[in-house]
């Protein structure tokens, strides 16, 4: 990975956690891993969705295969939302942050 993909990523995830009081939007944790999950595909999105508009914060504790990021996740894999984790769902979330 180049050296500006790298400033990217950072600089994504640092807005995002700053913006979301480095917790986990749905569940509220601030302890353990988090990850700054994008809304959208990535893949999708022009400049690779690193914007903050696309991000939220999530858990993402490798010991719980059942956390907020895992749960996000099932859009990107499936084509189909886990309960209250759809795309619209998270922006709405990230808009009560703001």
């Amino acid at each position: 990975m180049s050296k500006k993909k790298k400033a990217v990523r950072e600089a994504f995830r640092t807005a995002v956690f700053e913006r979301d009081g480095y917790a986990c939007v749905m569940c509220g944790k601030k302890i353990g891993k988090l990850d700054a999950h994008h809304i959208e595909d990535r893949h999708t999105q022009p400049d690779g969705g690193y914007t903050l508009d696309n991000g939220i914060t999530l858990c993402a504790d490798d010991n719980d295969k059942n956390n907020c990021h895992w749960k996000a996740e099932q859009y990107h894999a499936t084509g189909k939302a886990y309960p209250s984790y759809s795309p619209e769902e998270l922006r709405q979330k990230v808009k009560n942050v703001t």
